[in-house]
């Protein structure tokens, strides 16, 4: 199951189509499943980590980032590692069905704490591995910061290089969702123009579901 969840989220990052429909609490479940195993390798927050655990190695890599974070605070680099490894963490801390816990939740807030701290410091490129897991940590079914979650896939579609138009739809729908009416069409535009044109109508289909949908724009 997990290794099916694995293929179905790379393909996501690549196919501006798939996983563009409204069915989030199953693909939310998958993808907090599939990252904090294939990352770290490890079960769900019910273990008590011992000192050899997953949980215990992630732990000393948090303090040592948080250490390194305090050393040297204009360094942006310790601040994603920090974002990452809470992540990860939070990761460990869900129920069986996949759902973040209260703990799990507030090593999510840790973690955008740090990504917070990290953009603030202006990282020349940023790091677009964390800005993906950051992308999701904001998402339903996580932390359901819409207006964050925009400007985190903004950061992820403007700086992945070449230009993936899977990236761009992404950056649709969420504004859509967050209400964003000019980021999403203007991120609708530039998906449609990166698709092969053999695919085109199908983005544009599941673009104009994602913008019926789409409630007022907020202020």
């Amino acid at each position: 199951m997990i290794r099916r969840a694995l293929a179905r989220h790379r393909e996501s990052c690549n196919d501006p189509v798939w996983g563009m429909g409204t069915g989030r609490h199953a693909s939310r479940r998958a993808l907090a499943a599939a990252i904090a195993i294939a990352l770290t390798g490890c079960g769900s927050s019910d273990d008590q980590p011992d000192p050899g655990s997953p949980a215990a190695s992630l732990e000393s890599r948090i303090d040592i980032a948080r250490a390194k974070a305090k050393t040297a605070p204009t360094d942006p680099e310790p601040f994603a590692e920090l974002a990452k490894l809470h992540f990860q963490a939070a990761g460990l801390k869900t129920g069986s069905t996949g759902e973040y816990s209260d703990d799990g939740k507030d090593e999510l807030r840790a973690a955008t704490r740090a990504w917070e701290r990290y953009v603030a410091l202006d990282p020349d490129p940023p790091d677009t591995g964390v800005a993906q897991l950051m992308a999701a940590a904001y998402g339903p079914g996580s932390l359901d910061e819409p207006r964050k979650a925009v400007a985190v896939q903004q950061i992820l579609a403007e700086h992945t290089r070449p230009p993936n138009a899977a990236l761009y739809a992404q950056l649709a729908q969420k504004a859509y969702y967050a209400g964003d009416t000019q980021t999403a069409e203007s991120a609708a535009r530039r998906a449609i123009q990166l698709t092969p044109k053999s695919r085109r109508a199908a983005v544009g289909e599941t673009l104009q579901t994602a913008r019926s949908k789409a409630p007022p724009e907020q202020p």
